[in-house]
């Protein structure tokens, strides 16, 4: 029972309104929600003039880009099957621009 009654105190203190506003406040939910609305408008640009089966799989570029960011500001620790697997998206994604 007192787990149950520290996650709901936990959960209290997340949704009041001063946590609410502060989180909403904060310089990097601001300047991460630019930059997804950013790449929205740029992804309904691409979509709206490409084939969806030429773009979709340019979306696992994402997954090279953050591992890569990860790698230079949070200095995660990329293993070599990991390195193995971006080398593999970039080819599939090599593949799909040369058709």
């Amino acid at each position: 029972m007192n787990r149950v009654t520290e996650q709901s105190s936990g959960a209290e203190s997340i949704s009041s309104p001063g946590s609410l506003i502060h989180i909403i406040t904060s310089k990097y939910i601001i300047i991460g929600t630019i930059l997804y609305a950013f790449a929205l408008v740029l992804w309904l640009i691409a979509m709206s003039s490409l084939d969806v089966s030429f773009m979709y799989p340019l979306l696992s570029l994402g997954y090279v880009l953050t591992a890569i960011l990860a790698l230079l500001f949070l200095n995660e620790d990329v293993s070599l099957i990991r390195w193995i697997g971006i080398i593999t998206i970039i080819a599939g994604c090599f593949l799909v621009l040369r058709t």
